[in-house]
């Protein structure tokens, strides 16, 4: 049941093993960059790069769990990516990040640094793995299946480190923080570009959908971004109200950034999801919400008027779409109507009916759509899409089997942290809260937005629930040095 232990050694060797490895890291890095110096001269950067590797190793071998933290906001960021080639980050690098976090966690336990044992949740993890890699096996095109592939097993990797690692409340608190102020980072670059510095996108950290001035962040999607933003409000919104000082502060800023990028993606899903997790914070404190929905309430009111128009335009879409009806897929401004939405949708099922079990394969829906499209006797001039919801986009993809994993999933992460939520009280309490309405919020969103790269956005938010979910249960026992004492349910 305990996911990780630490040895009560490490607390017996004193003082100098917290002073000593400074020293040795900062004599080695710089070892490092002279040599690389003298070898390449004319490419400081290799030298550099080499010298920081060093850090970031012993860094991995004193405490694996600071790795993990860069490596939570260089995803949450989307650094490596090729939209965001633009800030220096080779694509392999997360990966790197992640073998070495990995391998540094095994050198301590080869030490007897670290002893680790695997919580029974993080089997929940590995069936969604295994489920999407036997769909991806069978799928109309594996090439595809399989980049989709890498992608996920990366993300579910590094949920499962922070289930394992964070192993107390500091370090759930700070994996949480750390993906709230990243996600916070990209708001406030977004808000930038859109009000300042339209020409500069910050190294593709900043991009714009394309056809219009819709923010989309690193991903280039106004509705990816939003989806993205949600997570980031809720996080940094709750964390904020439960800390104090600076640290109330910093979190209503990015809470109310992130809420004021949102409206600037004009996305219907993303505003009506919002307003849904509003809605479920008053219900569950109807005396003490007032201070995040007052902050929340005002961003959406001074940033809406200046993005009326956008709104407009896309709310006579859908109004049109409810009077014609949905009968084809009309070529209209980026086919994002809800008309279009709907035939979407039916394909879905389509592909559904004609692959139960394990669907047509992960992201084969665009590769497919054209086909079923023709095949239903739908006018269309567009090229690949995407179901616009993440549980057509489960079942038509990865199917049954895949959408019960996911669902599995998903509702382990709420029931825990719900749980949680009652066991513990004050801060740790509202941890456990933001963590589960993290979750929620990008589920509401993917009634009508779909999963596809913001895989991780999810599941990080997954791994921090179950490790909730694990501290709560230490917690609860009657003999846990860290029992709190029950708090009933609001």
């Amino acid at each position: 049941m305990l996911s990780l232990q630490r040895p009560p050694a490490l607390a017996t060797i004193g003082p100098r093993l917290r002073v000593e490895p400074v020293w040795a890291v900062a004599a080695a890095s710089t070892l490092v960059l002279v040599a690389g110096l003298a070898i390449a001269p004319d490419r400081p950067q290799v030298a550099i790069g080499a010298s920081v590797a060093t850090v970031v190793a012993a860094l991995a071998l004193a405490e694996p769990r600071w790795v993990l933290l860069i490596l939570v906001a260089g995803l949450t960021l989307f650094l490596g990516q090729p939209r965001t080639a633009g800030v220096g980050l080779p694509p392999s690098t997360l990966d790197v990040l992640l073998f070495v976090v990995a391998a540094g966690v095994l050198v301590r336990c080869c030490l007897k640094r670290e002893s680790v044992r695997l919580p029974g949740s993080l089997l929940s993890l590995f069936v969604l793995m295994a489920v999407t890699a036997h769909s991806a096996a069978e799928a109309h095109d594996p090439s595809v299946s399989a980049n989709h592939l890498v992608v996920l097993g990366r993300d579910v990797m590094v949920a499962a480190l922070v289930l394992v690692l964070c192993d107390d409340k500091a370090w759930i608190r700070r994996v949480a923080w750390t993906m709230g102020l990243s996600i916070g980072l990209l708001a406030l670059l977004a808000v930038v570009h859109q009000f300042a510095t339209p020409a500069e996108a910050f190294g593709g950290l900043a991009m714009e959908s394309p056809g219009d001035r819709r923010s989309g962040g690193p991903m280039g999607s106004a509705n990816r971004f939003a989806q993205a933003l949600l997570v980031g409000a809720v996080l940094t919104g709750y964390l904020g109200v439960s800390s104090r000082g600076w640290g109330r502060a910093l979190g209503l800023v990015a809470a109310a950034l992130c809420v004021i990028a949102i409206v600037l993606t004009a996305s219907r899903g993303g505003l009506v999801a919002l307003a849904l997790i509003g809605l479920f914070i008053l219900l569950l404190h109807p005396a003490r919400a007032w201070l995040p929905l007052v902050v929340l309430a005002v961003a959406a009111a001074v940033m809406i008027p200046r993005v009326a128009d956008r709104y407009e335009e896309r709310l006579a879409m859908a109004a049109s779409a409810v009077v014609e009806g949905p009968t084809s897929v009309a070529a209209n401004r980026g086919g994002d109507s809800i008309r279009n939405r709907f035939l979407y949708q039916v394909i879905a099922l389509d592909m559904f009916k004609d692959e139960p079990l394990l669907g047509v394969g992960p992201e084969n829906f665009p590769v497919l759509y054209k086909s079923y499209a023709d095949r239903a006797g739908i006018a269309t001039t567009e090229g690949a899409r995407s179901p616009h919801s993440l549980f057509l986009e489960s079942l038509s993809e990865t199917g049954l089997l895949g959408f019960a994993a996911f669902g599995q999933l998903v509702l382990l992460a709420i029931t825990g942290t719900a749980t949680a939520r009652r066991v513990l009280s004050g801060q740790d309490a509202a941890l456990a809260e933001a963590v589960m309405l993290a979750i929620l919020a990008f589920i509401a969103a993917g009634f009508f937005l779909h999963l596809s790269t913001n895989a991780r956005y999810l599941l990080i938010p997954i791994g921090l629930a179950l490790a909730t979910r694990q501290w709560a249960r230490r917690c609860a026992r009657p003999q846990g040095p860290d029992r709190i004492g029950a708090l009933p349910a609001a």
